[in-house]
């Protein structure tokens, strides 16, 4: 299946967000910068995606997803060094990174 990722702006969708993800938006954010990846893919396939393209980023959101950790290790790196992102939020996903060595790496951009 593609990738598919939309902006957080439908109502309730970002107070939904557990606190110490929701603390770190910005005061005014109106979910125009939280991205939820409702179907995770490629870096290739994320600068396609119209939710990543336009305006700042400083949130993803995965959940109850697979996620290929190489590439989602790969779109967090590009995202936080191309826009804001500073907070990246998995919840019931298996995270697919092979060896220590490859994860502990990809935690520093996490």
């Amino acid at each position: 299946m593609p990738m598919y990722c939309r902006k957080m702006k439908q109502q309730g969708e970002l107070q939904a967000l557990p606190a110490p993800v929701f603390d770190t938006l910005p005061p005014k954010e109106d979910g125009e910068g939280c991205v939820l990846m409702e179907e995770p893919g490629t870096l290739k396939e994320a600068t396609t995606q119209e939710a990543l393209q336009r305006g700042t980023i400083y949130c993803i959101v995965v959940r109850d997803k697979k996620v290929e950790g190489d590439d989602f290790v790969e779109i967090v790196k590009h995202y936080s060094k191309k826009s804001s992102l500073g907070t990246v939020y998995l919840k019931r996903c298996m995270l697919g990174i092979s060896g220590g060595q490859h994860l502990a790496r990809a935690l520093e951009f996490l």
